[in-house]
């Protein structure tokens, strides 16, 4: 499906399998969202190339298909339940760069279109963590190999949970301490699980926010008090 956290987690959940016979074919099984997800910029094609995919045959489901011989390697990720070392060994194909000393990044979603859920205020929490020395980030402008790059880069990475998250398993070796504000709905455990399998810190903010509609893991929130938000950001 045409959404990254997903894709990476249950998508590629047989990863640690596919690395090890570059020989054999994949066949995927396309499936479609509730709410469309538009992949304008190739992200899943190079995804594919940066995980070593790219000499496989890749076979898309549109049609039934017969075959002789369907190997189904268990599942590396089963969310809610367990990431296997050796999956997140697989996943984990970047390096570097430096850490750069007292680098903080906000993971925005203030440039998303509204039906992916949008929070109502993020623009004025940005002004101010940006006067504080932050860097706005703007994840689905990103290449896939820098998104996962941010993770090594910062000492800080927040932002309001999503699947920007998830990108830190590309890299081989991420660093950065993780301050997620809560988006209301969305469960912590795979986010808590995907930090762990990493080791890092893993520190999640709950603060008041309003929903504006409902739809589970796209609805739309305003935040009641912006300015307090940064300010427990930036005192942190």
């Amino acid at each position: 499906m045409h959404h990254v956290g997903h894709f990476i987690l249950e998508g590629l959940s047989r990863l640690w399998f596919m690395r090890r016979h570059p020989e054999l074919p994949i066949i995927w099984h396309w499936i479609d969202l509730p709410i469309p997800h538009p992949d304008d910029r190739g992200w899943q094609r190079e995804l594919i190339t940066l995980l070593g995919l790219g000499k496989h045959r890749h076979i898309f489901l549109r049609q039934p298909l017969f075959v002789e011989h369907l190997i189904l390697p268990s599942p590396g990720f089963r969310s809610g339940e367990f990431l296997h070392p050796s999956q997140r060994a697989a996943l984990g194909c970047v390096t570097g760069p430096a850490t750069i000393p007292g680098r903080r990044l906000w993971l925005s979603r203030s440039a998303l279109p509204d039906q992916f859920g949008r929070v109502v205020g993020e623009n004025q929490i940005e002004a101010l963590l940006s006067a504080q020395g932050w860097t706005i980030i703007h994840p689905e402008r990103e290449a896939m190999r820098r998104s996962a790059e941010f993770f090594h880069e910062a000492e800080v990475v927040s932002g309001f949970i999503g699947s920007a998250f998830h990108t830190l398993l590309l890299h081989a070796a991420p660093r950065a301490r993780l301050r997620p504000v809560i988006r209301p709905g969305i469960p912590l455990d795979d986010y808590r699980m995907v930090a762990q399998a990493k080791q890092l810190v893993f520190q999640p903010i709950e603060f008041a926010m309003t929903a504006l509609d409902q739809r589970a893991s796209w609805t739309n929130f305003r935040l009641e008090a912006p300015a307090d938000l940064a300010r427990i950001l930036t005192e942190a």
